[in-house]
């Protein structure tokens, strides 16, 4: 055998520089579509995105040092991938402590670019994951959009401050989930100059009407519509600008279009969403009246991001957790910004009109400005059973579902919520339902839409729907118990019927 070696041909783009610091790698501002379309996204040339960090840090697959790649090559779709990710973790990272870490085995956040065939995308305590998939003659990968991204980024950062929430079994908790991976996306790409100027011209500086930075992961959603036309918006998959109006969660369908409020998670989360968009218009405007500055955006957005920090670190995990983070907010909003934080709560329902009058009392005021003084203490949900007769099904192995929704003893009493509540149609306070009853439905509606992995061995008598390729939650057997645990947070319908 010749020892002699053959030279390699030389790679078709350039080697990037040695020191990463110097390098640049081009990327898209949020989506590589926009509207309708599978295409025409806007191409950005970013530094390139250093991985490591004390706080947060996050691992990537092995591969081609940091360049500029062209679209469409695997080398682009990887570097916009990390790209995006890092923005959004260091978007994120002023606001956070040295208490909140990842929730993973090893505190390390995995980025895994493109895990095989689907038209997903999720996070599940290990990595956020994302595929590809063909659809309509074109390749589509969810981790080349840094809405998704950002998005799926966004449950890992709700996760480390929040991590009761992660099986949480109610509506509303779930939903708040989606709703704040939708705002880490609009958060994180605001934090970008050229996106900045983009929706102050395109909305002529009032920001609460639809521009290429409210319509979410336009190239994911015209994909998805291919097969379910109805499933998401005519033109993303959700856009921040919206109508809906709260409603509680047993009252409205479980499933139906894009064009109508659901208890499915993703689509509830769209009035939280919404109300978080009247707010970034209207701080935006008190900090600059003519609407023109993108530094006075800059500064309402970062505002903005504080204070729902702020007010998801002060939230009791309960079924109505909405108007618990809603009336949070309203207390420990700055002077100037706290009508602006009021009136988009209100306007949304999110909060009833005596909820938001007890937000802004100096009474109410004050309680939550000396609360965010405090140290938070994480309160855990314990588990509760729901007998098999309560969701409506006849098990003989498995007589109870135990599930984590009763409200934890803590300082001695039953942790209870700060008392806010949403508006009804006849603009009365919500009853919130109790904790057994919205886990019963949170429960039930998981299992008709097959998102719950059943033990190995099925229960004598278990019906439930199918389950789907990527379940949310299994069923996991623990000191003879049957207990719900979640396993991931996946992309709403992506992988329906697939």
């Amino acid at each position: 055998m010749s020892t002699t070696k053959k030279k390699k041909p030389r790679a078709s783009h350039k080697r990037p520089k040695a020191n990463p610091a110097l390098a640049n790698v081009n990327s898209w501002v949020d989506d590589p579509a926009s509207g309708n379309s599978s295409t025409g996204g806007t191409q950005i040339t970013r530094p390139a995105p250093n991985v490591s960090d004390s706080l947060l840090p996050i691992s990537v697959p092995a591969g081609t040092a940091a360049g500029q790649f062209s679209p469409g090559t695997p080398d682009f779709r990887r570097w916009v991938t990390i790209e995006a990710a890092v923005r959004g973790r260091d978007m994120w990272k002023p606001l956070l402590t040295a208490q909140d870490r990842w929730q993973t085995s090893n505190h390390i956040l995995a980025i895994k670019p493109d895990q095989g065939e689907d038209l997903n995308a999720f996070y599940d305590r290990v990595a956020l994951n994302f595929f590809h998939a063909d659809v309509g003659g074109v390749r589509l990968f969810s981790g080349e959009s840094p809405d998704v991204v950002c998005h799926e980024l966004g449950h890992a950062i709700l996760d480390a401050i929040k991590p009761q929430l992660w099986n949480a079994a109610f509506v509303e908790a779930a939903a708040f989930h989606e709703a704040f991976g939708d705002m880490s996306a609009l958060l994180s790409v605001l934090s970008l100059q050229a996106a900045r100027t983009t929706i102050i011209r395109e909305t002529n500086g009032s920001l609460f009407r639809s521009s290429s930075i409210s319509r979410l992961a336009e190239q994911l959603g015209w994909g998805i519509r291919q097969a379910q036309p109805d499933g998401v918006n005519p033109d993303c998959l959700r856009n921040a600008v919206n109508s809906f109006f709260y409603r509680e969660p047993s009252q409205i369908p479980a499933g139906g279009p894009a064009s109508v409020l659901t208890s499915e998670a993703h689509s509830f989360s769209r009035v939280f969403t919404a109300a978080f968009m009247r707010i970034l218009a209207g701080m935006f405007k008190v900090r600059d009246p003519q609407g023109a500055d993108e530094a006075a955006l800059n500064q309402a957005a970062t505002d903005l991001a504080k204070l729902l920090i702020a007010g998801v670190r002060q939230a009791a995990v309960v079924p109505g957790f909405f108007a618990e983070v809603a009336g949070s907010m309203v207390r420990l909003a700055q002077a100037q910004d706290q009508a602006v934080v009021k009136q988009a709560f209100q306007s949304t329902g999110i909060l009833s009109l005596p909820a938001a009058f007890a937000a802004i009392s100096s009474t109410g005021v004050a309680a939550g400005r000396a609360a965010a003084m405090r140290a938070v203490q994480p309160v855990n949900l314990e588990l509760t059973g729901i007998t098999a007769a309560e969701i409506g099904i006849d098990s003989q192995d498995m007589p109870a579902i135990h599930v984590y929704a009763a409200p934890a003893v803590h300082g001695g009493a039953r942790a209870a919520g700060l008392g806010f509540a949403g508006a009804s149609t006849a603009a009365r306070p919500v009853v919130n339902p109790s904790h057994q009853e919205a886990a019963r439905m949170f429960v039930s509606e998981l299992l008709q839409r097959g998102k719950v992995e059943l033990p190995e061995k099925r229960s004598r008598g278990f019906t439930a729907a199918p389950a789907v390729t990527t379940p949310t939650h299994k069923i996991v057997k623990v000191d003879g118990d049957f207990v719900l645990q979640r396993i991931r947070i996946d992309c709403y319908g992506c992988s329906q019927g697939r």
